[in-house]
């Protein structure tokens, strides 16, 4: 078995404890823009027991794709900067990390498999987490 010390990031990021659930209220609030929590305390209060957003979050903003519109949403330079710098150093013992439900997907055999709906949504999840 390896042990392996895997460093926390610096910067603390979004902790998603139900990358499906967290999918769900995107759809929902995809589907029903009055769900979408308007402060940061709100969001809090929807995520309990989901996923935990990091205290230095003052402000959210919801952004929609439309059929004629692609936003393209860049990551914040100076994080993509430190996880750039800590991915190419390939002596530094840090991993990429992902989410579990991924091996789920990749390696069926591993644990339990998640139904193509439950992927999609657990999907979402992670698409928000990964912008943190």
């Amino acid at each position: 078995m390896f042990d392996i010390n895997v460093k926390q990031p610096e910067r603390p990021t979004i902790e998603v404890a139900d990358y499906i659930e967290l999918g769900k209220l995107m759809v929902e609030w995809t589907r029903d823009p009055t769900s979408r929590p308007t402060s940061v305390a709100e969001l809090a209060r929807q995520l309990a027991g989901i996923a935990v957003i990091p205290r230095r979050v003052k402000r959210i903003a919801f952004v929609q794709n439309d059929e004629e519109t692609l936003y393209v949403r860049l990551p914040e330079e100076a994080l993509l900067g430190e996880r750039v710098e800590e991915m190419m150093d390939d002596c530094s013992g840090r991993l990429y990390r992902m989410p579990y439900f991924y091996r789920d997907f990749f390696d069926p055999g591993f644990g339990p498999v998640m139904s193509s709906y439950e992927t999609l949504l657990a999907r979402l999840g992670d698409s928000m987490a990964a912008q943190s």
